[in-house]
């Protein structure tokens, strides 16, 4: 069964990556969190990044690669995407305990690559924990993302390269399931009858 993409509001996210500071690893987790919300990857594309898909911006931002869309295997394109200071400080403090050796970024105990399954698990619970009573899961950061990126005046052009959309009939489809706000704010700014 599909179930229609709903978008989290802000305090929702900032709840969801703070409860993760309940978990095994909760500076991995919190990262792992932030990467999917600030840069609106698909969970698979998350646990594929590698140390050398990270790169200093400047001005405590980070730029991040990624190398294997979805799709990448039949010719969809690598992009990059670039994380506010906010976001590169809690990834920088995984970082630093993770240690700068080659290989995946987000990693287990016993040093393998972070399975997609392991978030797929994850946010439900710590949803669940942050109190946030509806479904929840790691595409919802996606949908976040797009939706944030919309709201804040962003191209759709901008926003189809951001979500790795290969078309932009894909990318007005995606916003349109989303709620992008344009068609809501038009209707109720209206005078009163």
């Amino acid at each position: 069964m599909k179930y229609p993409p709903h978008p989290l509001n802000r305090e929702q996210v900032v709840a969801l990556i703070a409860a993760a500071a309940g978990t095994r690893c909760p500076l991995r987790d919190a990262a792992a969190l932030t990467m999917l919300y600030r840069t609106g990857m698909r969970c698979a594309e998350c646990c594929n990044l590698d140390m050398d898909d990270l790169r200093e911006y400047g001005n405590g931002m980070m730029v991040v690669r990624v190398s294997h869309p979805k799709g990448w295997r039949r010719g969809a394109m690598p992009r990059e995407i670039g994380l506010d200071p906010q976001a590169t400080a809690i990834i920088a403090r995984w970082l630093k305990q993770r240690g700068t050796t080659a290989g995946p970024v987000f990693i287990t105990g016993g040093k393998h690559r972070l399975r997609p399954s392991h978030l797929r698990r994850l946010i439900p619970r710590l949803a669940h924990r942050a109190g946030i009573r509806r479904r929840c899961h790691p595409h919802a950061l996606r949908h976040t993302f797009a939706r944030e990126l919309y709201d804040e005046g962003v191209g759709h052009i901008e926003i189809m390269l951001a979500l790795g959309h290969s078309s932009m009939t894909t990318t007005q489809k995606y916003l349109r399931s989303i709620g992008a706000t344009e068609v809501i704010k038009a209707t109720t700014s209206r005078g009163a009858w």
